[in-house]
């Protein structure tokens, strides 16, 4: 029912249907489809190692490490016997436990937006709530991973920085061309797709709540406010 309002409300074509009614049932990394430029394509097996080899290798076993065991259960150890390699490899590429974190954070910036289509749909309803809903339970362990870091954050000051920046980096491409972070009314309505996301990933609400959530939302959400349009001279 929801989907069917959804495509009439917004006027989508099948295809796009198809691609939000997959994204649902994608229930996290390794068991999701593989769709065009997704996590799952992004994290492609490797004969031998899930994580591919080498410098990402890390990363993405970094990754998957602290989704599952938390940023106490990080270890070199844990992170090297993950991706199959030889613990002195991390120190080669990351020199200590602080590199790595931040170099996984970035990295999954990079994932979560610019290898999505957050950024190119963030002005068209329908293809932004498809877009959103795609990234938040496909790339669920990339988002685990943050919102570990932005906890850490709290208590971390060297980590503090890069999580202002994926808040940026989050901000520019979610919120609506000419959108300020300065503006109170703007910053309510990121931080309500940033706690409705949460709440997904931490299992307090299930994926169709997230959605139906995100989709009542979505007019409210994309309608640039009166502060941050340019006045007419």
């Amino acid at each position: 029912m929801f989907y069917n309002s959804l495509k009439t409300k917004h006027l989508l074509n099948l295809s796009q249907v198809d691609h939000f009614r997959r994204s649902h049932r994608c229930s996290g990394f390794w068991s999701c489809e593989q769709f065009p430029g997704d996590y799952a394509g992004f994290m492609a097996k490797k004969p031998n190692s899930q994580y591919g080899e080498g410098r990402e290798a890390l990363l993405r076993a970094t990754v998957d490490v602290v989704a599952e065991k938390g940023l106490r259960g990080m270890t070199f150890r844990a992170v090297a016997d993950a991706a199959g390699v030889n613990n002195a490899l991390i120190a080669h590429h990351f020199k200590n436990r602080q590199g790595l974190l931040k170099a996984t954070l970035e990295w999954t910036t990079n994932v979560a937006i610019s290898e999505s289509e957050l950024a190119k749909a963030k002005d068209q309803y329908a293809t932004f709530e498809a877009a959103l809903g795609l990234t938040a339970v496909a790339r669920r362990k990339v988002l685990a991973f943050q919102y570990e870091m932005i906890v850490e954050a709290s208590r971390n000051t060297e980590v503090r920085q890069p999580v202002i920046d994926l808040y940026r980096a989050y901000f520019s491409a979610l919120m609506p061309e000419r959108s300020s972070s300065t503006n109170p009314l703007t910053r309510a309505k990121f931080a309500t797709l940033d706690g409705l996301v949460l709440q997904m990933v931490s299992g307090a609400i299930t994926h169709e709540e997230f959605y139906e959530s995100v989709h009542a939302a979505a007019d409210w959400l994309m309608q640039p406010d009166p502060q941050d349009m340019p006045s007419e001279s």
